[in-house]
């Protein structure tokens, strides 16, 4: 076989031609890579903006619930001994005494002459049924206080 110069001359075209379509395909590529990347960077760029301002937002809001938690528990703290001092004034010794209840202190002790007792104490129940309206009170401050608290973190 013989090689001739015609034979030479194709096989440079066609390694002219594929070196050519090498260097056009990388051309074209390598310009579609640079511009994914440049898209890619944009993107990572505007979604940490975005987390950035997701975590302000987040913290604003925490910020607000524990304002609105410690204004309310505040609130509610005071509100409390309010209502203790309330419950403890009407049940106190001398408003007992009024209502003809007999003095917690003096439960129990026996008088020297019978005429003298002011009858039998009472009941164990009695007193836990004289605690039920304190608790009620209490129980209705928590819930008040609590409606209270969820309507503030709904806004």
């Amino acid at each position: 076989m013989t090689i001739t110069y015609a034979l030479i001359a194709k096989l440079v075209g066609a390694l002219a031609l594929i070196g050519l379509g090498f260097g056009l395909g990388y051309k074209f590529e390598h310009g579609s890579v640079l511009a994914a990347q440049a898209e890619l960077t944009s993107y990572k760029a505007k979604e940490a903006r975005a987390v950035a301002d997701q975590e302000k937002k987040n913290a604003q809001i925490v910020a607000k619930h524990d304002a609105l938690s410690n204004e309310i528990q505040g609130d509610y703290a005071k509100r409390l001994v309010q209502l203790q001092e309330n419950y403890d004034a009407k049940t106190s010794t001398p408003a007992r005494i009024a209502c003809g209840m007999r003095d917690s202190a003096s439960r129990g002790n026996v008088s020297a002459t019978p005429s003298a007792s002011q009858g039998i104490d009472a009941d164990p129940t009695d007193r836990l049924a004289a605690r039920l309206p304190q608790d009620c009170a209490d129980t209705t401050l928590q819930l008040e206080d609590l409606q209270q608290w969820a309507a503030g973190i709904a806004h």
